[in-house]
């Protein structure tokens, strides 16, 4: 093999380590939103499911603002985690 042809190949295996380095990076990017998401809203699905459920004696069942307290409280909880993720700086 000659120099120039040594040369080719050693700027092909550059270029294709710069790209499989870009492309590992927007993956990493995109699985580090998809966990966020993820910590986020499983509590929160979590708490809806077992709310959810249709059996006697659930705290609450019988006032008429039952429904809003639980939503408020949701929405304090998700509230509570992107906060805790920015003290963080994950977001």
């Amino acid at each position: 093999m000659t120099l120039s042809g040594v040369a080719v190949l050693e700027y092909h295996r550059q270029g294709r380590w710069w790209f499989i380095n870009r492309l590992s990076e927007q993956m990493n990017k995109a699985m580090y939103v998809l966990s966020i998401v993820a910590a986020i809203f499983l509590p929160l699905g979590l708490l809806t499911g077992l709310l959810g459920i249709n059996v006697g004696g659930i705290p609450g069942t019988e006032s008429p603002f039952a429904f809003a307290i639980v939503s408020l409280f949701l929405v304090v909880i998700a509230i509570l985690l992107i906060w805790h993720f920015k003290r963080l700086k994950w977001l």
